[in-house]
């Protein structure tokens, strides 16, 4: 606090001096009774105040963006900003941009909604506590069937059941693109969920993947001109992982239901004090 004092004596009031003659020079209304307002208020743009607080706020992080403090210059090129988004804001006002931009109506309600959810500072979160929401939540962990599964092109029906063959009798991938002038999809060799190998193989080559059992290859697959064969190398079955695995997803879950809580209260509270009234003939009519 020391600090901020020391720096509003050095840089706020001489720039409040020079404002106040570029604001007088150009057209601006100087004539504001300053001894009738509050301290804190350091300058006025129409009818909005620009506070010290607010200065403060953009100094520091101007100081943190710069890595040291700010020049007078840099002090008043700060205020100016301030000055001018507030004249923006005004003007969008003016023109209604809130209540006509969805853009800017989503941006806001984006913004109010983060003050909301982190309006609240909540004490420390102990693993008790964790501990019984994981155990009342276990379903919400649980983490999907896995596989890996080598999955080799053919130009030729002759060449994919020849392939498979040579599979069953212990051949390895590479020794089929080697002997067959196969190849193989990019699919990553580590364990994947089902809407992963979906992402590569599709819907049809997905579902027969998901219905061979660990080891098993399935017969030739065609698809257009192409022929598919789909080894299922390994299997990881479906899992509810344990406390100490799932920590900090459970963590991250609780914190999020937290933040729920506090917009579904809110918006509970808005809704008490406001006064809402609703065209049910309108609503009626509209189309379903």
């Amino acid at each position: 606090m020391i600090a901020v004092t020391r720096l509003l004596k050095i840089y706020v009031r001489p720039v409040a001096a020079s404002l106040a003659i570029c604001l007088l020079f150009s057209g601006s209304d100087t004539s504001i009774n300053w001894m009738a307002q509050p301290v804190s208020e350091l300058v006025r743009v129409n009818n909005n105040f620009i506070t010290q607080d607010q200065l403060t706020q953009a100094l520091r992080k101007f100081t943190a963006l710069k890595g040291a403090e700010p020049s007078t210059d840099e002090t008043q090129q700060v205020l100016q900003r301030l000055i001018d988004d507030e004249l923006l804001i005004q003007r969008g006002e003016q023109l209604l941009l809130p209540e006509t931009d969805p853009g800017l109506r989503k941006l806001i309600v984006q913004s109010l909604i983060q003050q909301i959810v982190n309006s609240d500072q909540h004490p420390l979160i102990d693993d008790n506590q964790l501990r019984a929401f994981y155990h009342s939540h276990r379903a919400v962990f649980e983490q999907p069937q896995r596989r890996k599964l080598a999955v080799i092109i053919f130009d030729h029906q002759s060449d994919a059941v020849a392939a498979r063959r040579a599979l069953t009798k212990g051949a390895t991938v590479h020794d089929i693109k080697t002997n067959y002038s196969a190849t193989c999809t990019e699919l990553p060799q580590v364990l994947l969920p089902r809407n992963a190998i979906q992402t590569y193989l599709g819907s049809h080559l997905t579902n027969v993947a998901l219905g061979l059992h660990q080891g098993e290859i399935s017969p030739p697959i065609r698809q257009g001109s192409t022929f598919y064969l789909i080894q299922s190398i390994d299997i990881q079955p479906t899992y509810v992982p344990t406390f100490a695995q799932a920590r900090e997803q459970v963590l991250g879950e609780y914190k999020q239901r937290q933040r729920d809580q506090l917009l579904s209260d809110a918006l509970n509270n808005f809704r008490s004090q406001a006064s809402i009234d609703i065209n049910l003939n309108v609503l009626a009519d509209n189309p379903r």
